[in-house]
């Protein structure tokens, strides 16, 4: 399994980025989130799209490493919009057409689920 995790300035942008993907017919999953201001913190939020209750426990245990996981935390607070694309296939492509729609920053981690590859 791929993550795709894109950041981008807003919900529309970001928004924009998942039609390009959809339109390109590439094999996806998506969760799309962003800590409302003065709501729900970056760790509630990382939360609900991986299913694990911190943060950077999350991030790592799904093939993203501490720094990169730090770093995704602290953009989502500061108030961008984190769109993961989980796929099996073209990983690439999808870094590709959300840089194209306007992703700050695109990076493809490899997750293996327990039992490996």
């Amino acid at each position: 399994m791929e993550y795709v995790i894109g950041l981008f300035a807003d919900r529309a942008q970001a928004g924009r980025g998942i039609d390009a993907v959809k339109a390109a017919g590439v094999p996806y999953t998506v969760a799309m989130v962003k800590a409302p201001q003065h709501t729900v913190s970056a760790r509630g939020v990382l939360e609900r799209v991986f299913g694990m209750p911190e943060p950077h426990a999350t991030l790592e245990a799904h093939g993203v490493p501490h720094d990169a996981a730090q770093w995704l935390q602290n953009q989502v607070e500061q108030g961008r919009t984190m769109v993961v694309i989980h796929t099996d296939r073209e990983p690439e492509r999808i870094r590709g057409i959300l840089s194209e729609a306007g992703a700050l920053d695109v990076r493809v981690y490899t997750w293996y689920p327990p039992g490996g590859p």
